[in-house]
């Protein structure tokens, strides 16, 4: 029997050759693993060299096919991530004017979707057969630049709108607040651990004997009430409570 990896993987495959970022989204799981080859077109690749090779031929729709590079490697796919060199396949383009003469092929065991990139701008600047490939050799640049630009951080995770009004309520609590932020219109007030954590700097005044510890008073002067709320807000739930009411008025 298949395994549901082999079964997503199909289907991944068929986003990615629509340039389909909201399929891929919906149907593309949390553990779905991004740097496991899978098959398109017949060949076995990296899901970041399939994105490549559904467009490389005719860039019209690079766009879509930008996004969906963009958002694989958010998911977790990896430029850098080579193809195991026990893969047997290879990937080719032609113009169909001339096939013979323009047929170009490049393996894909051991290349990562930067060099796979790579490998083929050598190709095509070659010109076989005399053939111009510049409209395919523009979408790569434009690939190799995303690919370049791949984020170090870790890759983001979606966080259901239940926690963020789970944390907002949290922050409506002020009976348990035990800080005092004193601004220039006013006072606002928060749960000493949730600033500690967010800020080495306020840990170290709030955890010590400065007056600040000693006080739970910290003055915030140069900045108006409104803002130091907002700050609060996006400190405890990632979002401020007017989006999150227009999130409910929304569904």
């Amino acid at each position: 029997m298949a395994s549901s990896q082999s079964h997503d993987a199909d289907v991944i495959a068929g986003f990615i050759n629509l340039g389909d970022v909201s399929g891929l989204k919906r149907f593309a799981g949390r553990d779905f693993d991004w740097n496991a080859c899978l098959t398109f077109g017949g060949a076995r690749m990296l899901p970041l060299a399939a994105a490549i090779s559904a467009n490389i031929a005719d860039p019209s729709y690079s766009g879509n096919a930008i996004q969906v590079i963009q958002w694989m490697i958010e998911a977790g796919a990896s430029p850098r991530h080579r193809a195991p060199h026990t893969v047997k396949d290879s990937w080719s383009m032609w113009k169909e004017d001339d096939t013979e003469k323009t047929k170009m092929s490049v393996n894909l065991a051991g290349h990562s979707a930067i060099s796979y990139a790579f490998k083929w701008l050598d190709e095509m600047r070659k010109r076989k057969g005399g053939a111009d490939w510049s409209s395919s050799i523009k979408f790569l640049e434009v690939v190799v630049r995303t690919l370049a630009s791949e984020p170090s951080t870790t890759p983001k995770v979606g966080v259901h709108h239940s926690v963020c009004e789970l944390w907002e309520s949290i922050r409506e609590l002020t009976s348990t607040h035990n800080v005092i932020l004193e601004t220039s219109d006013g006072e606002v007030s928060a749960h000493d651990h949730v600033l500690m954590v967010a800020s080495p700097v306020l840990k170290a005044m709030l955890g010590s004997s400065m007056q600040e510890g000693a006080s739970r008073r910290i003055p915030i002067r140069d900045s108006p009430s409104a803002s130091v709320s907002l700050f609060l807000d996006i400190l405890y739930a990632g979002s401020t409570y007017s989006h999150l009411l227009l999130q409910k008025v929304e569904r």
